[in-house]
């Protein structure tokens, strides 16, 4: 008995990643598997009475794409919380957004954008100013975060975090201040960063849940079906509770590859051991799997964006030697972040230093690295 079909799509345009496109014009899925590529007439042959067939339009039909550095885990907790500033065109666009978040949500509940967009994409070529921010609202703590350079909240969100002028500036986070001290409200610096999203909280255990499922339906959306989380500040083990009650329930849309990462400076030899001696690389299934350590593994070449001032001292680099040769004697793939190219000179000798004396086998260990756009061959 031949196989039919789940969905049929024809009238498209497939590629067909490494075979290439072929002049095929339809696809056949069974079973969350492709069956068959050919011409409509060969697919059809396939279409059953419960068969979904969807007509491209002469659209062109990909694999699945993978996003390998993204923080989804993460961004779920609080999606629904967020707004999406991704594909606006202008500041008045994301501006109306975060309005009509305030008018769908109590007075106090805060409204954040965090990542996901960049002054280029709008036609104004900037971020939003202070005052934009402070006329939406008087009652809702307002954040509105671009990559971890800088960063504008209202005085709602400045008064629920307690910032003032008596208040000094958190560690690794800076608060512009006018001539009598007070801040203005706009910040820099992981450490604000930190302070206002960490003020902000997150929902309980059920909406997290719910919400990290609407993240990955987002994702599908855009044609995203697997990703690979990098770990990330704020990310203790209980905050991966969502995603792994998620897994169990079934509900996964999202190919998801971890990386766990050390939550603080001083931390990373302990998280680390525990990590060794009580998770194996490779643990889960298709849809999600434990990859390796990162993004951070030792908080010495921790630079960020590489916009404050930065130097890996001794003590950081040797820390890193020891915690990768921790890390790939129990077979752990490594992902590590850096930015500037001093950062990324003195992590590459730490990595060199260490596969001299410590063989991996590459199908099974990698070590890459994240960002390190001026990398060069010296």
């Amino acid at each position: 008995m031949s196989i039919l079909a789940d969905c049929i799509v024809v009238n498209s345009r497939i590629w067909r990643g490494s075979g290439g496109a072929d002049g095929a014009t339809a696809i056949a899925i069974h079973d969350e598997r492709i069956v068959q590529i050919g011409s409509d007439a060969d697919v059809l042959t396939l279409r059953g009475p419960g068969t979904t067939v969807i007509d491209a339009g002469g659209r062109r039909v990909i694999p699945g794409l993978i996003d390998s550095h993204i923080h989804m885990v993460r961004a779920g907790l609080t999606w629904n919380q967020n707004v999406d500033w991704s594909g606006m065109r202008s500041i008045a666009e994301g501006l109306d957004a975060i309005r009509a978040k305030v008018d769908a949500t109590p007075p106090g509940t805060w409204v954040c954008v965090v990542g996901g967009w960049g002054p280029g994409q709008f036609t104004e070529r900037r971020m939003p100013t202070i005052e934009e921010i402070r006329s939406i609202s008087d009652d809702h703590p307002i954040f509105v975060q671009y990559l971890y350079e800088s960063a504008v909240v209202n005085a709602a969100g400045l008064a629920a975090i307690g910032i003032t002028a008596e208040t000094p500036d958190p560690a690794r986070g800076w608060f512009e201040r006018d001539d009598s001290g007070a801040p203005t409200g706009f910040c820099r610096g992981v450490g604000a960063f930190m302070a206002c999203i960490g003020a902000a909280g997150r929902p309980d255990f059920e909406t997290q849940i719910e919400w990290t499922a609407a993240i990955m339906a987002r994702f599908n959306r855009l044609g995203i079906t697997g990703v690979v989380d990098p770990g990330g500040m704020g990310m203790s083990p209980e905050a991966y509770r969502p995603l792994f009650e998620l897994w169990r329930r079934g509900g996964m849309t999202v190919r998801t590859r971890l990386y766990l990462m050390p939550q603080g400076a001083g931390l990373e030899r302990e998280q680390i051991a525990a990590n060794i001696k009580h998770l194996h690389p490779g643990f889960g299934d298709t849809w999600l799997r434990l990859t390796g350590a990162g993004e951070m593994v030792s908080y010495g070449f921790f630079d960020l964006e590489g916009v404050q001032p930065f130097e890996v001292t001794d003590e950081g680099a040797d820390l890193l030697r020891e915690l990768l040769e921790d890390l790939l004697r129990a077979g752990w793939s490594i992902h590590l972040h850096a930015v500037l190219r001093a950062t990324i000179t003195r992590m590459l000798d730490v990595i060199e230093d260490v596969l001299s004396r410590i063989s991996i086998d590459p199908d099974r260990v990698r070590i890459s690295l994240a960002h390190i756009e001026p990398i060069t061959d010296q």
